[in-house]
């Protein structure tokens, strides 16, 4: 072979070898680019993300607790007297007219007859019942008000015909204790409830404008129509804020009652859940 075509032969495969690597480099950088591009854009969404939940925790405040005044259309009643009980329940200022329960409980000091009368809405806020009181006495009227997972039990005390405050004060208590003050239980629930799944529990208890401290507060839950009931202790999470967690172990309705108590008070609330599959 002549020595020149030989040398040209090999001039053309080192130009062709050069291109074939110039070219493969060139993908390789541009692979490295569009990879670092899309590294950076990982890195920024989850610098976001982040930044996102923390400004949503930051944000996340506790509702406005339920407010509820009582009042009689008369202070002192006579014997025989219609009187009408009102509640008028708002929250943060504005009227509250979703009320899931309202209902009166009303009994006479020293006596085992409570009377529970469910209230009718009047709009505006404003729940009420009438009542007619037929004997002398000092009676104590609750006002029990389920709202926007809260439950708040007000109760004031009215005189009733020929009785004074001085005679009243000798009667003897009713032992079926309500907290003085206003008394607000909020408990988180998931929307759905699975069976065999775990539940987280949590309640949060106000007392008088107050979170509610160093309380035992437990939860007691059993299906409808047992008898063996389920009692389920918590620990106190952070201030008034009370925690645990249930497995329902059968789907259907069951009834859910929180236990809160201390020195002064015993007080509870009552949810029915409805457990799936």
């Amino acid at each position: 072979m002549d020595i020149r075509l030989f040398n040209r032969l090999i001039d053309y495969n080192n130009n062709h070898i050069y291109k074939l690597l110039n070219i493969e480099v060139t993908k390789l950088l541009r692979n490295i680019r569009w990879m670092s591009v899309g590294l950076f854009l990982v890195w920024l969404v989850g610098c976001n993300t982040a930044n996102g939940d923390s400004s949503n925790n930051q944000g996340a405040e506790m509702p406005a607790v339920i407010e509820v005044q009582i009042q009689t259309s008369s202070e002192k009643p006579a014997v025989g007297e219609e009187v009408k009980i009102e509640a008028f329940v708002t929250q943060a200022g504005d009227a509250v007219d979703d009320a899931s329960d309202v209902s009166f409980e009303v009994w006479e000091a020293n006596s085992e007859d409570h009377e529970m009368i469910v209230g009718k809405h009047g709009g505006e806020g404003n729940y009420f019942t009438n009542k007619v009181f037929e004997t002398d006495g000092k009676y104590t009227i609750v006002a029990h008000i389920t709202a926007r997972d809260q439950h708040t039990m007000p109760k004031i005390e009215l005189l009733v015909g020929n009785i004074t405050e001085e005679t009243a004060h000798d009667q003897s208590q009713h032992d079926h204790s309500h907290a003085e003050g206003k008394l607000s239980i909020d408990i988180k629930l998931p929307d759905e409830i699975i069976v065999n799944e775990s539940l987280p529990l949590e309640v949060t208890v106000i007392h008088e404008g107050a979170t509610l401290t160093d309380a035992k507060v437990r939860f007691e839950i059993w299906a409808e129509a047992a008898t063996r009931h389920e009692f389920i202790d918590t620990e106190e999470k952070q201030l008034g804020v009370y925690t645990s967690s249930f497995e329902f172990k059968k789907s259907g309705k069951h009834q859910l009652v929180v236990h809160i108590q201390n020195d002064t008070l015993h007080e509870h609330i009552e949810r029915i859940v409805d457990v799936i599959q």
